[in-house]
C-alpha cells in the first residue's frame, strides 16, 4: 500500500509541475520555490550537508519521479522532474535545489535543470556533463 501511495504522489506531483512550469510565469514559480540565485556553486558544493538516511530518502524521491515520469503518457521535462522532486522533498523537509545550466553544441544553446541536495545530483545529473551551471532555485534551509 505505501509504495502504491508513493507512485501516486510522483504522477501527482508530476502533473502539478507541469502546470506550474507550462502554465505559470517562470517567476511566480521561482518565487514558490524560494526566488533564483545566479551563483549555484554553494547548491553544488553541498553546501546543505544530509545524513546517510536522509540522502536515502532523497535519492528514492527521485528515482520514483523518473520512474513515474517515463510512465506517464506524455514527456516530462528535467525541470518538470525536477519540480516535482522538489515539491515532494519539501514534504519531507529535505531541502533540495533546481540548478539551471546551459551548453553550446554546434551553435545551438541548449539548457538542461538538475536536482540536487547534499551535493549530490538526485534527478537529471547523469544528463547534466556538458553543460555549465549558471543559476539555481535555492531551497530554505531545513528547521531543524
Amino acid at each position: 500500500m505505501r509504495a502504491r501511495l508513493f507512485r501516486l504522489e510522483a504522477a501527482l506531483a508530476l502533473c502539478v509541475a507541469w502546470l506550474l512550469v507550462f502554465r505559470l510565469p517562470f517567476r511566480l514559480t521561482a518565487r514558490l520555490f524560494g526566488g533564483v540565485s545566479p551563483d549555484p556553486g554553494p547548491a553544488l558544493a553541498g553546501a546543505d550537508p544530509q545524513s546517510a538516511p536522509i540522502l536515502a530518502r532523497a535519492r528514492g524521491v527521485g528515482r520514483m519521479v523518473d520512474a513515474m515520469a517515463a510512465r506517464l503518457p506524455w514527456h516530462s521535462s528535467c525541470l518538470v522532474r525536477c519540480v516535482a522532486g522538489r515539491m515532494m522533498l519539501t514534504r519531507r523537509r529535505i531541502p533540495a535545489h533546481i540548478v539551471f545550466g546551459v551548453a553550446l553544441d554546434d551553435g545551438v544553446m541548449t539548457a538542461h535543470a538538475w536536482l540536487v541536495t547534499g551535493g549530490e545530483a538526485l534527478i537529471g545529473g547523469a544528463e547534466a556533463d556538458g553543460f555549465t551551471p549558471n543559476a539555481c532555485l535555492y531551497a530554505a534551509p531545513r528547521a531543524h
